[in-house]
């Protein structure tokens, strides 16, 4: 589904993904309580969400990203010490927090979900301090946050936060000065 999606195809994906998605929903029916299925669906809920997204189906999209959350809150309920768990539960914030903000034009919502993934980053990030995608996903949350604050007019709530992006990246590119990437993020956040 992945790759149909990448070259244009997306009827063939949405096929791919809707397969996917009934297989993994039987699989966690019958073990309804083991992670690994329970992650497997998220996926799914994930992907057809993505792809109601490409097509602007947006009250889908919601739905699905609805899903995953619900399903990433599991798997973070199941062993919060988990990182990748805890990193999911971001994920899934997040995705409701960027629909909100560029697709429903809802910044105050997604002010309070992209808030809500800056508790699960932040709990991935004490589990793995030096864990660089960590950092780099709590950098670019921070900045989902600003641009949701920037919308409302919060202004000094919105500098603070690419105040953070920018900390955030100047530590990752202190000990990774040749990683171009870090620079990029560097000059969007001055």
């Amino acid at each position: 589904g992945e790759d149909d999606g990448d070259r244009g195809r997306l009827p063939e994906a949405l096929n791919k993904f809707g397969e996917a998605h009934r297989t993994t929903a039987a699989l966690l029916a019958r073990r309804p309580d083991d992670t690994d299925r329970i992650y497997g669906h998220a996926q799914s809920e994930f992907w057809l969400g993505s792809a109601a997204l490409k097509v602007e189906d947006f009250a889908t999209a919601r739905r699905r990203f609805e899903e995953y959350s619900v399903l990433a809150r599991r798997l973070v309920a199941a062993d919060p010490r988990n990182k990748d768990w805890q990193m999911e539960g971001g994920y899934a914030q997040s995705n409701l927090g960027t629909l909100a903000l560029r697709s429903e034009k809802r910044p105050d919502l997604a002010q309070a979900a992209f808030e809500r993934a800056q508790v699960h980053f932040l709990a991935a990030r004490r589990l793995a301090p030096t864990d660089t995608g960590v950092v780099r996903d709590l950098a670019d949350n921070h900045g989902w946050l600003s641009d949701s604050l920037y919308d409302q007019r919060k202004f000094e709530r919105a500098h603070a936060e690419r105040s953070r992006v920018r900390a955030l990246m100047l530590g990752l590119a202190a000990a990774d000065p040749k990683n171009d990437n870090y620079d990029r993020v560097l000059a969007v956040s001055s």
